[in-house]
């Protein structure tokens, strides 16, 4: 099982942070995606107004991007992280409807190939040193320090040294 779901990129360094920033903007959305539907349940929940420019792939969505004939874009966390780097795209903190990825089998064939795909993915996830951790951290690395600006890590620090100590020790290391 892979977490995955759907984000909103834009160009790297753009003001495009929150849903409400979408206002007035062009949007460009993969026509097929599971993300589509909810997203747009999101602007309109919202009463925000977007122009969108309906894609093929993600792969035009990050082109659309970064020719500047669209403001933003949504495409799935996973084809972001891997593909981002490739385009001057950037992830924004519009982050909807996070979904699990699973393999899927033809029901009823082979029975004993999902037993032993799930026999071999635990002993593997319950080993932090395994392939499956190496090729995950591989691709999607340090997510939450890549994109938390550096007060925010400090401030996770100290709330966490804060936790750990005490409340005393917490509310003196935050008066510091």
């Amino acid at each position: 099982m892979w977490p995955n779901g759907g984000v909103v990129y834009s160009l790297a360094g753009s003001d495009i942070e929150t849903l409400t920033d979408l206002e007035g903007k062009k949007v460009a959305l993969l026509t097929k995606s599971i993300h589509y539907q909810p997203f747009m349940d999101l602007i309109s929940s919202f009463g925000i107004s977007i122009e969108t420019i309906e894609t093929e792939n993600n792969n035009e969505t990050f082109e659309l991007i970064q020719k500047g004939i669209v403001d933003a874009g949504v495409a799935n966390r996973i084809f972001g992280v891997t593909h981002q780097q490739d385009y001057r795209v950037g992830k924004t903190g519009i982050i909807f409807n996070p979904i699990e990825i699973r393999y899927a089998l033809p029901k009823g064939k082979n029975p004993e190939i999902g037993l032993a795909i799930d026999r071999h993915l635990k002993e593997l996830k319950d080993d932090k040193h395994s392939i499956y951790y190496h090729s995950y951290n591989k691709v999607f690395g340090d997510e939450l320090g890549r994109f938390l600006p550096p007060w925010a890590k400090w401030a996770l620090a100290i709330a966490a040294a804060g936790l750990f100590l005490g409340p005393k020790a917490g509310r003196r290391l935050l008066n510091c």
